[in-house]
């Protein structure tokens, strides 16, 4: 049968998609395309000249990885919001959900904040709202080493650890452990459990003008910053006779240690930072009711009164929602 080759002889307009959002229209010059040689019509297949075709891959600008430092960045991500890269689309753009896990007494779900779809090639992005912006104009936050919350939600995937912060006070009682992986915890169980872990929010507990994240566990958890680019535990529970809490006392929040499970104790250590990695100020005080003829009551070392006990207690304690705390706790 005779073989033949045809020759389109007139431009053709060729609509595609250039983005991944918006729809453009281009010219294609007539002779990057032909038909095949084929004994059908029906059978032929149209093909791009090699000299025009290109490598899908090239001209990535953006890994997805850089894409989810940098939006967390933007959008002043923190937990319990999570973001994660979903999917890549049938256009070539990358996918990210923003969502925050909603905990309640017997289930949990996600909560939906947000989508971005982003053109790696370019840096455009869409949000599920129709919001559009340029990953250019916030490049550098890619080489930050990590937005806190961002870095703290790798810890939570079990994607990097967190580094014990040395001294951890009391610098006596000391940590068996370097690091702390989220994989050494019961974290967010399907059940909820006494030594469960779970993200307890987020305040400034270092007094540096930057949230440090709150993991309530068994006898109050851990509390985590990050330091140049690092994360770290700044403050840890050590069991029922070194419980860890904070409160609010002189305009400055106070890293409290207690110990007030043991009967007639009523122990607390207290340390103010300003910084995570830099200790300010440190107070002890103490009482120990053995029988009421046998108590003895001290703050920072020096003997007082069982009033002044309570007064000093209250002044440290009960700003903490503005109510009067009980001493036991």
């Amino acid at each position: 049968m005779k073989r033949f080759k045809y020759f389109v002889l007139t431009g053709i307009i060729i609509t595609c998609i250039a983005g991944c959002r918006n729809n453009n229209t281009v010219t294609v010059p007539v002779e990057d395309y032909i038909v095949e040689d084929s004994d059908d019509l029906g059978n032929a297949s149209i093909g791009v000249a090699d000299d025009n075709q290109q490598d899908t891959t090239a001209d990535i600008l953006y890994d997805a990885e850089t894409i989810r430092k940098i939006l967390a960045y933007k959008y002043s991500y923190e937990p319990p919001f999570h973001l994660d890269f979903s999917h890549e689309d049938e256009n070539g753009c990358y996918v990210y959900h923003f969502y925050e896990t909603v905990i309640n007494e017997d289930e949990s779900h996600t909560a939906t904040a947000d989508w971005f779809t982003v053109n790696p090639k370019t840096g455009e992005t869409t949000t599920f709202y129709g919001d559009t912006f340029n990953l250019e104009d916030y490049a550098s936050y890619a080489d930050e080493g990590g937005a806190p919350g961002y870095l703290f939600d790798k810890f939570l995937h079990g994607e990097i650890d967190a580094e014990v912060l040395k001294p951890l006070e009391p610098e006596e009682w000391g940590f068996e452990s370097e690091t702390v992986n989220i994989s050494d915890l019961n974290y967010e169980p399907e059940e909820w459990s006494w030594d469960a872990f779970y993200f307890g929010g987020k305040l400034d507990l270092d007094n540096d003008g930057e949230n440090e994240f709150i993991l309530d566990g068994p006898y109050g958890g851990m509390y985590f910053d990050v330091i140049d680019g690092t994360l770290y535990v700044f403050a840890a529970a050590r069991g029922n006779a070194g419980g860890l809490k904070y409160t609010y006392y002189d305009d400055a929040y106070w890293i409290v240690y207690h110990d007030t499970t043991h009967g007639g104790r009523l122990c607390y250590w207290l340390y103010k930072y300003e910084g995570a990695d830099n200790l300010v100020d440190s107070m002890t005080l103490m009482g120990f009711v053995n029988s009421e003829d046998d108590k003895e009551f001290t703050f920072n070392g020096e003997s007082i009164t069982e009033d002044e006990f309570d007064r000093i207690h209250d002044e440290i304690f009960e700003s903490n929602n503005g109510k009067r705390r009980d001493r036991w706790n």
